[in-house]
């Protein structure tokens, strides 16, 4: 493309429309133009521009968020928290991650439960339970979960739609599409909790939110199914030595210190890693 004036080349090259002829996932190619003794260099990146996800926002509640939970041989616990749920939000949709030994069905309205293989773990089922999402957001409950008053789900979703980058609001309000670019390792099976951080750090952008709480059911002792899920609960040394081991490995972890802090009384768990 030649002109002797630069009005004309200006003109010419707004017109410009740049196709690259052999395509491969992000790469790269460079622009060069010249004109006496100036030269401009435009980088360009070859990929496929990557498009929202889309949701149907409607002005209910039960179409912003979609509960979604894991149980294993704990349906009295889970029967409670499900009653919890139904108190203050009727159409909201629960999802129901379900890997006991003899499934026991679930029924009601606006509940759905899969059944796995069982003892397949909590991460494998969390993964499997925000497969089923459809909604924007997802609340993570635990099956021995209480929702109370202060369980207040819109205005978790106050706060994410404030902060667009926002990814986890704690109480475990999460952003669907996010988790799941994530996911939660399934090779943890039993001891797991923090290890979804770990593996987001660098991607997720999470905060916690103290004017929203919810609680945990009281300990009772006529669950039949007590000593059986006890055994799983508390697997011994060996899977806290393989979890550490997995974190060298795939996280490239030297060092980890966990502690704690409360919010209005709840515990909940904070690390800093040092790789």
């Amino acid at each position: 493309m030649e002109s002797s004036s630069l009005v004309i080349l200006n003109d010419a090259l707004a017109k410009v429309i740049y196709t690259s002829t052999v395509y491969h996932i992000h790469t790269g190619d460079l622009a060069c133009f010249q004109f006496e003794n100036h030269e401009a260099v435009f980088p360009i990146t070859i990929k496929q521009p990557q498009l929202p996800v889309l949701h149907d926002m409607g002005t209910d509640i039960s179409s912003h968020v979609t509960i979604a939970t894991k149980t294993f041989l704990r349906y009295p616990q889970l029967k409670v928290l499900l009653s919890s749920i139904r108190r203050f939000y009727s159409n909201i949709e629960v999802i129901i991650a379900d890997d006991s030994f003899e499934p026991e069905h679930i029924t009601g309205e606006h509940i759905r439960q899969y059944l796995m293989p069982p003892a397949q773990g909590w991460f494998a089922g969390r993964n499997l339970a925000v497969s089923q999402v459809t909604t924007k957001y997802f609340l993570w409950v635990d099956d021995d979960f209480l929702s109370t008053g202060n369980t207040k789900v819109e205005k978790l979703v106050e706060v994410m739609e404030a902060v667009p980058e926002l990814d986890v609001g704690q109480p475990r309000t999460f952003r669907g599409h996010a988790v799941q670019r994530v996911g939660f390792d399934p090779k943890l099976q039993r001891v797991a909790h923090s290890e979804f951080f770990m593996d987001g750090l660098g991607s997720l952008l999470v905060a916690t939110c103290d004017h929203v709480s919810i609680d945990h059911q009281p300990k009772t002792g006529n669950n039949k199914d007590n000593a059986h899920y006890s055994r799983f609960r508390n697997p011994g040394n060996s899977d806290v030595e393989f979890k550490l081991q997995l974190h060298v490995f795939k996280n490239h972890l030297k060092c980890v210190r966990y502690g704690y802090m409360t919010t209005r009384g709840h515990w909940v768990t904070y690390f800093r890693l040092i790789s």
